[in-house]
């Protein structure tokens, strides 16, 4: 059975604006313990996912923000420090939360 893991980011009305497929998965199903995602495969996925997601929420934060609230003025932010900062805020969550659980990755 192949399963697909997609992220589907979707328009104010609801039409679908970007499909960002995170994973595929081929999954065995003959046997109960083949059954739902290894930790592994759920840990790989979920990093993966929040890449994404975070990506694309800062993406939109930094276009909603990109003037001035008092004066219209355009602020100057170049799209690839956007990246850079989700990455950044990414790592750093990583790190606090192997940090947390003392996960030795």
């Amino acid at each position: 059975m192949k399963i697909k893991v997609q992220l589907v980011v979707c328009a104010e009305d609801g039409r679908e604006e970007q499909v960002q497929e995170i994973a595929a998965v081929e999954k065995p199903y003959q046997r109960i313990e083949h059954l739902g995602f290894t930790l592994a495969e759920a840990k790989s996925i979920l990093k993966t996912l929040q890449q994404h997601l975070v990506e694309r929420q800062a993406t939109a934060f930094v276009a909603t923000h990109a003037q001035c609230d008092h004066c219209g003025k355009a602020l100057g932010i170049k799209a690839g420090s956007v990246a850079r900062m989700a990455g950044d805020l990414l790592q750093q969550a990583g790190q606090s939360r192997s940090q947390i659980s003392g996960d030795q990755r």
